[in-house]
């Protein structure tokens, strides 16, 4: 398989190429790799699996939102607050490893980790990576 080096234009793409277009376009940020690959085709209504799979995600991403709003440089409204010692933890772990490109899908990823079980709730104040 041939490696392409894209121009700038094509690597700043990322989506739909069109409404009813059959490919999209994505970027790896931290290699440059541009990806193009062909959108899934949906018939039906969902599956309990599925709907089931969706409201987990949707938890782990209202986990993931909370993180973000206590741990933040500048959360809370005030730019000359800092981030938590937690959240620059977080960060030099993912600068650390190499399989996803953009921090928000890594802390969402060490949710999903950290609450396998999200039928058990812990502390609700405190939410723990």
């Amino acid at each position: 398989m041939a490696r392409i080096t894209a121009i700038e234009f094509i690597q700043g793409m990322s989506g739909r190429l069109s409404k009813n277009g059959g490919y999209y376009f994505s970027t790896d940020k931290k290699s440059g790799a541009l990806y193009v690959r062909r959108c899934p085709v949906r018939t039906g209504a969902p599956t309990e699996e599925q709907l089931a799979h969706r409201e987990r995600f949707a938890e782990i991403s209202a986990l993931t939102a909370k993180w973000f709003a206590q741990n933040k440089p500048g959360r809370g409204g005030d730019p000359t607050l800092e981030g938590t010692p937690e959240y620059y933890r977080m960060r030099d772990d993912f600068v650390r490893q190499d399989k996803i490109s953009r921090f928000p899908a890594y802390v969402h990823s060490r949710m999903a980790e950290g609450n396998a079980q999200l039928g058990v709730k812990e502390d609700k104040d405190r939410v723990r990576p």
